[in-house]
């Protein structure tokens, strides 16, 4: 088994389109917090920018990310991203060092 995954991904919303960024990308929490390994799923909206969301995520291994990238749900969403985005979406995992 791998380690724990931690990554942030961002996403910022082309103009007039941050709602709609929104109910695209918090309708797959609720599927994705019961996907196997999902330790956490957060979605947040920037205060200072409002086109720009992120979601916060831990997997208890690289397997169980995977699988949630490849999950139907996730693919759906994914095909609609282009229209909604600014710019693509960004990925950055973390280590926890404290």
């Amino acid at each position: 088994m791998s380690a724990v995954v931690r990554l942030i991904a961002k996403f910022v919303a082309k103009p007039a389109r941050a709602d709609e960024l929104q109910t695209l990308l918090a309708g797959l929490i609720e599927t994705t917090r019961g996907e196997q390994g999902c330790v956490m799923y957060q979605l947040w909206r920037s205060q200072d920018r409002p086109g720009e969301f992120s979601f916060v995520e831990e997997w208890t291994s690289e397997e169980d990310l995977q699988r949630h990238l490849a999950a139907p749900h996730l693919q759906h969403a994914a095909a609609q991203l282009d229209d909604l985005l600014e710019k693509p979406l960004e990925l950055r995992r973390f280590d926890l060092v404290g």
